[in-house]
């Protein structure tokens, strides 16, 4: 092959270190697609049974969590997984051989009445053998002893089913053949089943409280007879809910996508729009909290049906992902039987069903069915219809109504560390006898058949013996003398006493695990609400968001404890074993924590996230004392004292950077003099701001471009997605040297979201339920940045006499042909780099510095100006708008501070280190303990709403953001005619006429940047012309180079161009030393200018010995070159250059004098307090 081949190959295949990077961090960067030869044989062993006719419920379980574990490891896009998903109903619960078997239910299965919500019965014919029912709880229910749950299951598990059950099924008292609920699970305990009882029960009533669409605190519908005897957990798990509802409700008025509402205070009390907001926004928040509910059935609760643990990743085959017919679901009377945990109670829980029943009679052991089903019906007609002021589960209402969170959380936490008792025949505590009793007693009303029929209505063999039916002999044994046959055996006592499968779930009978598993995921897939919920994205995306399974949100993908942790945030920690796997003790949950993560060791996979280290699985302490923070004074003088006040998630901050370089803006007392460095390298002269400022409205005018779409003769965009562009740019190019939107490199978007993750989790502004996931997310965002800073510093610092003669002809053919730009161009980042690697430290410390400097300076500007441009969007802004497309940067400065004023809505929170005393804006005093817990929050703090953008401010924003967002805001209000659009962020304008004489479409172009193809040929030519010609003259330089090595630079090479650096005082008031690490084979000169004012002389040394000292001058203010280093030398600046031989050296330039304060070696800083010298680089 020729030269020119093997060059030209090379240039067009060359190694590109950022797009590896990059690949690399990526989830699909592994070559590795398909399943290995294991895992492909658990997959096809799985889809075989999609074309059997036998149910064999174990084996299928085994197969589908064989097969669930090799799907989980494929990418999303595999073609294994999509098969398994279309197929996997078909295979765990065949439609075939579910009831109904066809659409139209209500006509082949039989109702019990001629209500529309009657019940339906599967299998007719009565159950023909029914011994005393006494007897059946005594000699096949009833324990002798107890026995805990072998999966360690808390009774947390069962107080969450009751609430399915609770859904499910409530007969009338009057007749019990019709249900009082849909039998969908739409929180019917919390919403009641139709608007009407809603709004006359649960709903907010007083007319100052209507419109934001929420429920009365801590309210729920259920009258509370059911809930008597029922673990207290699972009416506090109502109260979450009902608590999930208005926090759901408030977000969706602050999201207002469709932008339909407005701040219910300005609309006129008991008007019909406000009533109508009210009802729109509850409708919605009703709407995501039923699918939320429905999502912690379909993950968590169906996850222990199929045999895997609450620690176990969240079920990758998805059994409901497709929907059905609406028509094909009834409520039938065999299902509802499903539903009783009562085997499952733990000894707590039956202490509370004993103190209940001690309100029908004082000895609960002689309470009768008949005096049972009595005090039901009564309780249900005289129960207090108040819902908001009656008690619960012994708990007294606070100030507004509301239940004290700590003692709701230890009724839950209470249930998290009792284990549920096993699931067994022979294991029920005698005491709910009464209740078992009560369940035999209504089957037989609805006259229910036999559990063979049952079996083989769902098309399960029927057993042939008792034998086979329970593996405890006596139990089968005493079965037989009761029924004589296994075919006379009833449904609810062969529910009962039929044998356990295997697995780390529930450990249910074969036949009621298989009924669950199919009446649940029949009653989700046909509901019309759950066919919805695809679409909710169109309405709300953060709905949207909280339905998504989140694998890395450090409970598995679990969704009941982002319920529990955001309505109870102050009794839990986000690491909590209590919070994050309430379905399991904390003890067992620790074991099972430790084999996951041993077994990943084991197998070489990536360590578990979360580790057994990771988590607390001690029990939450109650909280201390919490001081919500309104006052704008206080809250400032708690934010900027971190020695008294930390963020709750420091100790989790080093995870992001190994402990390394300076988070700027939290961390400020130990970095200051990282903080003076890397700001003297960002700002070295006075025109820097100028030029970032016009980056920033050069960056708005190209992400307009990119996001702005036709709408009629209107353009729309995003003005959240410009500004974060914006945003990410100035990070990507002016700091981090980071390319974006280009083939196997980082886009815009991905970046400005990995920058925010890293400042969320910095600055405390994450949601717990959210911590896991987000911490995920940016610790891998920083490891990732850092790369690729660390790469960009290699390149800036690169030095070109390091590069070989292909390799800079590697480089040239590259930018020539492709314009891609050589490391050495120059740009923001380079610049900047290179002063930021002079200080001499690591380059891994020093990317941690870069990066916290990146992250706060872009979300910091986003943040600002995204608040800025969504006030004065506002249609009642006008006057505004047409003010900012003209004022000056103070004036506009004054705007974003009364926009920043008036739009507070985060909370922050802090946690004391010592007790201290807080002054607030009045002059009183808050006195706070240590260990107290801070909430900021400044929503409401300044009443004064009117809009004086030359309003005296106390603060100031930081100086980056005083230079930059001005300009980008006068940017986006200069766009004409714009205004606010429907959908969250949304902005349009009328596109400017633009004439540029030609029409563009006329031009053949080879690629993007417009190069027309004849100027490529050509190019391609001289290229082809040029490498001939140095490839013949390089054996005629001979030893040239090694020539002029050995000269006394009196022939010097540019290396690179004249640089200005910025001398800053620093924490004490000296300036640091300029220094700069070389690491080149090659000698060269370095030459060292005064510039600005003729005030600075200084010395250079090279690896600590001093080698000049700039010339002498006569010390004169009065006289200025600016930046032009010709005019310097003639006014007779000091300068200084050295000769530095190859090898490693470190030059550094220190300043000493003449402009001395009098009688101190201090420099005398002056009014610009700073000092400014040029320097280059030659090649000798």
């Amino acid at each position: 092959m020729s030269f020119l081949a093997r060059l030209l190959r090379s240039t067009l295949s060359s190694k590109d270190d950022e797009a590896e990077i990059v690949l690399a961090a990526s989830p699909t960067g592994s070559k590795k697609t398909g399943p290995t030869d294991t895992d492909r044989k658990k997959i096809n062993d799985f889809l075989k049974l999609a074309d059997s006719n036998d149910i064999d419920i174990k084996a299928r379980l085994a197969a589908y969590r064989d097969c669930n574990a090799a799907i989980a490891k494929l990418p999303p896009n595999a073609g294994e997984r999509a098969e398994v998903l279309s197929k996997c109903i078909f295979i765990v619960c065949p439609p075939r051989r579910r009831f109904p078997p066809v659409p139209r239910a209500r006509a082949v299965v039989p109702a019990l009445s001629s209500d529309f919500n009657a019940f339906h019965r599967v299998v007719e014919g009565p159950a023909p053998v029914l011994p005393d029912l006494e007897t059946v709880f005594e000699d096949l229910f009833e324990g002798q002893d107890t026995v805990k749950h072998p999966s360690g299951l808390s009774a947390l598990t069962f107080a969450f089913a009751n609430l399915i059950a609770l859904c499910r099924s409530y007969p009338k008292y009057d007749d019990i053949n019709v249900n009082q609920t849909s039998g969908l699970l739409d929180l019917y305990p919390l919403y009641s089943s139709n608007d009407e009882d809603a709004r006359n029960t649960i709903r907010v009533i007083e007319p100052d409280e209507v419109g934001w669409g929420l429920i009365q605190p801590d309210t729920f519908f259920e009258a509370g007879e059911r809930l008597e005897f029922l673990s207290p957990a699972t009416s506090v798990l109502l109260i979450l809910f009902s608590r999930n509802h208005n926090s759901i409700a408030r977000r969706l008025l602050k999201e207002n996508q469709q932008k339909r509402w407005v701040n219910p205070t300005t609309l006129e009390e008991e008007s019909d729009e406000r009533q109508l907001q009210d009802d729109e926004i509850f409708q919605l928040a009703k709407r995501v909290n039923c699918a939320v509910f429905r999502k912690i059935v379909t993950t968590d609760f169906l996850k222990g049906l199929l045999g895997l643990s609450p620690l176990d990743d969240a079920p990758a085959i998805d059994l409901v992902t497709e929907t059905e017919d609406s028509s094909s679901h009834v409520n039938s009377v065999e299902f509802s039987l499903l539903y009783s945990w009562l085997a499952m109670l733990s000894e707590h829980e039956v202490d509370v069903v004993k103190e209940a029943l001690s309100q029908i009679d004082e000895d609960p052991e002689d309470v009768t069915t008949e005096e049972l089903s009595d005090w039901y019906s009564e309780y249900a007609n005289v129960a207090d219809m108040d819902r908001g002021t009656r008690p619960c589960v012994g708990l007294v209402r606070e100030d507004g109504n509301k239940f004290n969170d700590t003692e709701l959380a230890a009724v839950l936490q209470k249930a998290t560390e009792a284990s549920a008792h096993a699931f067994r025949a022979r294991g029920t505590a005698e005491l709910v006898g009464l209740f078992e009793i009560s369940a035999m007693e209504r089957a037989r009303k609805y006259e229910v058949g036999t559990f063979n029929k049952f079996r083989e209505a769902l098309g399960l063999p029927a057993y042939k013996s008792f034998e086979e039916w329970c593996d405890n002999a006596e139990v089968a044994r005493t079965a037989q003398g009761l029924y004589q046959t296994i075919d006379n055996l009833e449904l609810y006592p062969g529910l009962r006493g039929e044998k356990t499968i295997d697995g780390k779930g529930f450990r249910l009978g074969e036949t009621m695990t298989y009924a669950l598993i199919t009446d649940l995921v029949q009653v989700v897939r046909s509901d019309y609400s759950f066919q919805q919920d695809k679409k909710l994205e169109e309405v709300t995306k953060m709905g949207a968001d909280l339905l998504k399974t989140k694998t890395d949100n450090g409970s598995f993908g679990s969704s009941l404890p982002a319920v529990i942790l955001d309505n109870l945030p102050n009794n839990y920690n986000y690491n909590s074993s209590y919070g994050l796997f309430p379905f399991v003790t904390p003890e067992k949950a620790k074991e099972l924590l430790k084999e996951r993560a041993e077994e990943a060791a084991a197998e070489n996979k990536p360590p578990i996230v979360p580790a057994p280290e990771d988590i607390d699985f001690g029990k939450p302490k109650p909280p201390t004392n919490t001081h919500t923070i309104t006052d704008p004074d206080a809250a400032k003088q708690i934010i900027d004292d971190s020695k008294k006040f930390k963020n709750p998630l420091a100790d989790d901050l080093q995870k992001l950077t190994d402990g390394l370089g300076v988070l700027l803006g939290f961390d400020k007392d130990s970095h200051a003099l990282d903080n003076y460095n890397i700001v003297s390298s960002i700002i070295t002269d006075k025109n820097a701001m100028k030029r970032y400022s016009t980056f920033f409205r050069t960056a708005i005018e190209r992400y307009l471009k990119k996001y702005s779409k036709e709408a009629g003769k209107r353009l729309e965009a995003n003005y959240q997605d410009v500004i974060n562009g914006a945003a990410a740019a100035w990070a990507a190019e002016m700091l981090c040297g980071i390319t974006l939107d280009q083939k196997n490199k980082l886009t815009t978007e991905e970046f400005y979201q990995k920058l925010k993750d890293i400042n969320d989790t910095l600055f405390g502004t994450v949601a717990p339920q959210d911590k896991f996931t987000t911490l995920k997310r940016a610790k891998d965002a920083a490891q990732l940045i850092r790369k690729l800073i660390e790469n960009s510093f290699e390149n800036a610092t690169l030095d070109p006499c390091d590069e070989t003669f292909f390799e800079w002809i590697h480089h040239f053919l590259r930018e020539l042909l492709l314009d891609e730009p050589h490391v050495h161009s120059k740009n923001g980042a380079y610049d900047f780099l290179v002063r930021v690697a002079a200080s001499g430290r690591d380059r891994k410390e020093l990317s941690a510095t870069v990066l916290g400097f990146a992250v706060f300076t872009s979300i910091s500007f986003a943040q600002t100006c995204k608040t800025a441009v969504s006030f004065y969007l506002a249609s009642a802004r006008a006057k505004e708008r047409e003010d900012l497309k003209t004022a000056n940067n103070d004036r506009i400065l004054g705007y974003v501070r009364e926009a920043e004023r008036l739009s507070q809505s985060g909370i922050t929170t802090r946690e004391a280190l010592e007790d201290t005393t807080i002054t607030l804006s009045t002059g009183e005093t808050l006195q706070i303990k240590k260990g107290d817990r801070i909430v900021i929050d400044l929503s409401e703090a300044d009443t004064d709403k009117t809009i004086n953008p030359d309003r005296p401010s106390k603060g100031s924003f930081l100086p980056f953001i005083e230079g930059t967002v001005p300009e980008a805001v006068r940017t986006i209000f200069r766009l004409e005619d714009i205004k606010a659009e429907k959908g969250n962020s949304m902005m349009s304008y009328i596109r400017r006429k633009e004439n540029n004489g030609r029409n563009s479409r006329l031009k053949l172009r080879i690629n993007r940047k417009g190069v027309p193809i004849i100027q490529r040929i050509f190019d391609v030519i001289y290229v082809i012309a040029f490498v001939y010609f140095l490839s013949w003259a390089w054996s005629a330089l001979g030893n040239a180079f090694d020539h002029l090595n050995t000269r006394r630079c009196s022939n010097p090479s540019h290396i690179r161009p004249w640089e200005t650096y910025t001398m800053l005082p620093g924490p004490d008031n000296r300036t640091a030393p300029f220094i700069v690490a070389l690491d080149s084979p090659r000698k060269r000169r370095i030459t060292f200018v005064d510039i600005d004012e003729r005030d600075m002389r200084f010395t250079v040394s090279v690896n600590g010995k001093k080698k000049a000292l700039s010339s002498d001058f006569v010390l004169d203010r009065r006289v200025h070159c600016g930046d032009d280093v010709e005019q310097c030398l003639k006014e007779g600046f000091s300068q200084a250059s050295v000769i530095v031989s190859g090898g490693k050296k470190v030059v550094k330039l220190e300043w000493v004098g003449k402009d001395n304060l009098p009688g101190t070696n201090m420099i005398d800083w002056g009014v610009d307090k700073s000092r400014r010298f040029m320097w280059k680089q030659e090649a000798c």
